[in-house]
């Protein structure tokens, strides 16, 4: 295989040698019949180095404990290891390359690590320029590589696959597999990358500012490269989710890592200096350092520190608790005992008591974030009855304002400080306690009774029988009798948790609190009014009350609920959550920074440039498309407004109220049905100029006549008076994009256009002839598109320019 030698290659590692310092030329590919043992170790270094593809690259190298690994050779930064957690003493280690595989052997020649088997014979072992690890038969044929076994890092280039992970090493020492996991997963029905601790998940990718969900087709895998980091769907023909980041320079080196402390970032490194050394951090999650599950180790409370400080959190102990002598990490409390998962007190154990340690004020758990509710609307005695009957319950968080309980299981990790919570935390303890028994101090269990037992009375023989059949029928008529008064309701209920795809469901109270009593309306219309809201975990939501209600009942409301909270697009504005009280509806949205897009059309702020004009228009209909073509259930919107497209600070598009008008009744989703684009209505004569229909206040600062001119011929074809002749949304993306030439507008379908104009007037008849950079509503031969190429040179009605642009 041809190899060209670059900056940007990494070595393997068996035992690494610091290159920085002293060099020696290594070969970069191997062929069989190769032994490494003894390999000596550098002074300056924990490694020796067999393979290298350049002196400030990659190598592969041995450690001292006999990890496989490749490692960038400047930062030795270990991006791939093989015996992970097979740990030898390299004395003790040989490295062996035959025709069947690659292989590491202990003294006793038992195989530590080895490669699967072949269906041909190995030819060559080659470390190549991207730091993967390759075994070649004699075609040149790919037979393994490290690509596809990824630890805890991904260089530019690999790919993670749906369902593997990136495994955090125990400490930057010791590359045994830790806790903490990042996966990428389709569990959303479209793409994700979760990353979990014990199995605990407290951090996604889809829930980054940064991050963008292009498509809501199911994710393949997730792929680093020089622009950015992307999981793709099934033949890498779609991306699904997008983390833009800056675009590398030759010389640079990008990789994403899974810390051993479970933080996930993604840096690069500039090899076009050579005489220092620096990682450059592009991305990181959590980003908040106490989120990491178990930062201050368990139970210490980790509190965020101002900048600039020489950290970014402190640990301490809660009340009540001191720091874990034997380990001198975590807190134990003052005078109980922790019960280890499913050995809790109230097991069985007479002489054990349980009890509940409070936390103290402004207290939050990493998993309330991201697990439901064990209950809604209980209080905090029903709560610590929840965490008692189950063994795995270690502690419990109380939200006194909504009821909700969260339950902590299995695992106790870190405590956040957080000042905005009105959670309130508990850790289950347990002490021995000491009892005299239920006879009293000399109670010996039976010695006060006599030898001779007493006679059972008759009449007990009698009224035994007749008691038994009566409290059975007071308990069946008891039954009866409240299923008859609460029968609906119940059922309902349990229907609606059987709904599958349903999204977060919000009670009354959490929402009254999250709006402050529904304090800031932000928007209203016929669907409703809009409030401003901001959840426990500190997200701004909007949370919209649905007047008018058309569906029959709870149970149809969920339903239609479940098909608008999975329908996900850059482009759509997020359902993330919904409340169903007596006829009151309510849906939880993201919130949108900068409004709709009528405030900043019509309003007094700076005027939006036409690329930014353009970008919207371009993004409400991707959005458009994604709803008639791209999902499940085709959805039409019916009420397409300024108001309904909501923005955020970078001008992202994001269309709201989708799919509501299945909710309404006749009388409110009878609305007018407004097109894609505004009704653009033109003042015609003959030769008028595209660039005289812009918006005067753009003070001549549109170039590009091609892109107006386009833009309003799509808009008349979306007009048409005729359904049928009406581009389908996917066509008026593809002619916006520039896939195929924009439509030509039939005269005759637009003459519906004075109405909306409020005037109609005649004009001159238009001449069947292209006018240069002039609006062509004729005839047109061969005209690509859905619009018709037929033309009519009957009078045609118009509204002015002024009319046209609106004072935007």
């Amino acid at each position: 295989m041809a190899f060209s030698f670059s900056p940007l290659l990494i070595p393997l590692l068996l035992h690494l040698i610091h290159l920085m310092t002293a060099f020696s030329p290594l070969p970069h590919s191997l062929s069989p019949n190769f032994t490494a043992s003894y390999l000596q170790i550098d002074n300056n270094s924990n490694y020796g180095t067999f393979l290298a593809t350049g002196p400030f690259s990659v190598r592969a190298a041995m450690t001292y404990t006999s990890y496989l690994a490749v490692v960038h050779i400047v930062s030795d930064a270990v991006l791939w290891s093989a015996s992970r957690d097979s740990i030898l003493p390299s004395v003790n280690a040989t490295i062996r390359l035959t025709a069947t595989g690659l292989y590491i052997e202990d003294r006793g020649r038992e195989f530590v690590w080895s490669t699967p088997p072949f269906i041909s014979p190995v030819s060559l072992l080659q470390l190549q320029e991207s730091g993967n690890l390759v075994l070649l038969d004699r075609f040149n044929r790919l037979l393994w590589e490290s690509f596809d076994y990824p630890t805890d890092t991904i260089v530019s280039g690999q790919r993670l696959l749906v369902g593997q992970s990136l495994v955090s090493a125990i400490s930057n020492r010791n590359l045994s597999m830790g806790d903490y996991r990042f996966t990428v997963t389709t569990d959303d029905g479209g793409g994700d990358a979760v990353m979990t601790w014990n199995g605990l998940t407290y951090w996604k990718l889809s829930r980054n500012t940064s991050v963008y969900k292009v498509s809501n087709l199911p994710a393949s895998y997730m792929a680093l490269n020089e622009t950015g980091l992307y999981l793709v769907g099934a033949n890498s023909s779609v991306v699904v989710v997008q983390l833009a980041l800056r675009a590398l320079g030759v010389s640079e080196f990008r990789i994403a890592k899974l810390d051993y402390n479970g933080r996930f970032s993604i840096k690069n490194y500039d090899s076009s200096d050579y005489g220092t050394f620096t990682w450059v951090e592009e991305f990181r999650g959590p980003v908040d350092d106490c989120r990491i599950p178990n930062i201050c180790s368990k139970i210490g409370v980790c509190s965020a520190m101002p900048m600039p400080t020489s950290s970014s959190f402190q640990c301490s102990c809660p009340p009540g608790f001191h720091v874990n002598n034997q380990t001198n990490k975590g807190c134990l409390p003052v005078y109980d005992s922790l019960p280890s998962a499913c050995n809790a007190g109230g097991n069985g154990d007479s002489n054990v008591s349980t009890s509940y340690l409070e936390l103290g004020d402004g207290m939050d758990y990493f998993l309330n974030n991201f697990n439901e509710p064990r209950a809604r609307g209980a209080n905090l005695s029903s709560c610590e009855n929840l965490c008692s009957l189950n063994c795995t319950c270690l502690g419990l968080f109380h939200d006194n304002s909504s009821g909700s309980c969260y339950l902590l299981e299995n695992h106790l990790g870190s405590i956040i400080a957080s000042s905005t919570t009105d959670r309130m935390g508990y850790i289950k303890a347990q002490r021995v306690t000491t009892s005299a028994g239920p006879h009293g101090k000399n109670d010996s269990r039976g010695n006060e009774l006599t030898k001779k037992e007493k006679p059972f009375p008759i009449a007990g023989l009698v009224l035994l029988p007749s008691s038994g059949f009566l409290l059975i029928t007071l308990v069946v008529v008891g039954i009866v009798w409240y299923r008859k008064r609460q029968p609906r309701n119940s059922l309902i209920e349990l229907e609606i948790d059987g709904i599958p795809g349903l999204p977060v469901r919000f009670g009354y109270k959490e929402l009254v609190a999250a709006t402050e009593n529904f304090k800031t309306q932000i928007g209203s219309g016929g669907f409703g009014t809009v409030y401003k809201g901001t959840l426990p975990d500190e997200s701004v939501v909007a949370v919209k009350k649905i007047t008018s209600l058309g569906v029959e009942g709870k149970r149809e409301f969920c339903t239609e609920i479940a098909i608008i909270g999975n329908i996900r697009h850059v482009n759509l504005v997020k359902l993330t959550g919904f409340c169903s009280r007596g006829r009151q509806r309510f849906l939880v949205y993201e919130y949108m920074n900068r409004g709709s897009l009528d405030r900043v059309l019509f309003g007094n702020g700076d005027v939006l440039e036409w690329e930014e004009r353009f970008k919207i228009a371009l993004g409400t209909a991707r959005g458009l498309a994604y709803l008639h073509s791209s999902c499940e259930q085709k959805i039409i919107h019916c009420d397409v407004k300024p108001e309904n497209i909501l923005l955020d600070d970078n001008l992202q598009v994001k269309i709201s109220d989708f799919g509501i008008s299945k909710l309404l009744s006749r009388e409110q989703s009878g609305l007018e049905h407004s097109t894609f684009f505004p009704l653009f209505a033109l003042e015609m004569h003959k030769q008028r100029r595209y660039l005289e229909l812009v918006n005067p206040r753009l003070e001549g600062r549109v170039t590009s006549v091609e892109e107006v001119e386009k833009l309003v011929r799509v808009a008349l074809c979306c007009v048409h008076q005729d359904p049928s002749l009406r581009p389908s949304m996917a066509n008026v993306v593809g002619m916006l994009e520039g896939g195929y030439p924009a439509g030509v507008p039939r005269v005759e379908s637009l003459s519906f256009l004075p109405f909306f104009g409020q005037r109609r007037m005649e004009v001159p008849r238009i001449e069947a002839h292209n006018v240069q950079n002039g609006l062509v509503l004729f005839p047109q031969a061969n005209a690509s598109s859905n619009c018709s190429s037929r033309g009519s040179h009957n009078s045609f009605s118009y509204m002015s320019s002024q009319q046209v642009s609106g004072p935007r």
